[in-house]
């Protein structure tokens, strides 16, 4: 694999997942406008257990080289550029140019969720890393981190700090994980801030055993006291009536939901 001197970004050949919109992401025939947020891999790998066609594994494939390459130095970009041929460059459309901020949370996060036995879960914590470094380093999370100088800049929102909790649980960073759970009830996210309210929605549910994820990406969720689902692609009718049914027998095992 060869190395994009102009931007450190690796040079591979991917099959991009269906764009977003039929505008604004595609910059050209040999070029497009990719945000790796987008591609949570539970997602890809739910699909590609699924549909035994192999273009879902190879799109689940090419997904985590989006993720993994577009970010050289560990830190997740909000935006990334693809030139089919050259490879991956930092974005110039953006109003911050190779920055990871506001969309670059989500990467973290979803990863930080993956279940201990999903196949990219091992990769993506690791090469991440850096991340989990600047938060143990700066006490907070960054506002943005330059993705090819690792330079960061701003005190992120209480909502940031909220998203990173299951990437740092995950990480076993427990004194890091700590501080931010510190700076959240001293700093707690405001009932009107939308975004930060739905990152929280995502990181505290997750983190408080609300749902998870199993390891071919299928939904597990608590619900009336019992643990069933997987994206009900293996319940039948009957058997979620079975679930519901026996859910009461269930209760006493129900998970510790208040907030931590």
């Amino acid at each position: 694999m060869a190395v994009n001197n102009s931007g450190g970004l690796s040079i591979t050949r991917v099959i991009f997942p269906p764009l977003p919109a039929p505008h604004g992401f595609k910059m050209s025939d040999k070029s497009w406008r990719l945000n790796p947020s987008y591609l949570p891999m539970q997602l890809l790998d739910w699909l590609s257990s699924q549909h035994p066609d192999p273009v879902w594994q190879k799109l689940a494939a090419s997904s985590l080289k989006i993720i993994l390459e577009s970010a050289p130095r560990g830190f997740a970009p909000d935006w990334i550029i693809y030139e089919d041929g050259k490879g991956f460059r930092a974005d110039d459309v953006a109003d911050k140019k190779a920055e990871g901020g506001y969309d670059a949370i989500r990467v973290y996060m979803w990863a930080g969720m993956l279940d201990p036995d999903a196949p990219s879960r091992r990769r993506l914590l690791a090469a991440f890393a850096p991340m989990a470094k600047v938060i143990a380093r700066l006490g907070y999370v960054p506002e943005s981190v330059n993705i090819i100088t690792g330079e960061t800049s701003g005190r992120a929102l209480s909502g940031f700090s909220s998203a990173l909790l299951p990437f740092l649980s995950a990480r076993g960073e427990r004194a890091t994980l700590k501080r931010q759970r510190d700076r959240l009830a001293v700093f707690p996210v405001g009932p009107d801030a939308y975004y930060e309210q739905v990152l929280g929605l995502f990181a505290h549910g997750w983190m408080d055993k609300r749902y998870s994820f199993t390891k071919n990406g299928g939904l597990r969720v608590w619900w009336y006291g019992g643990w069933y689902g997987a994206c009900v692609s293996a319940a039948s009718p009957t058997s979620a009536r079975s679930a519901s049914g026996s859910s009461k027998s269930a209760a006493h095992a129900a998970p510790n939901t208040s907030r931590r």
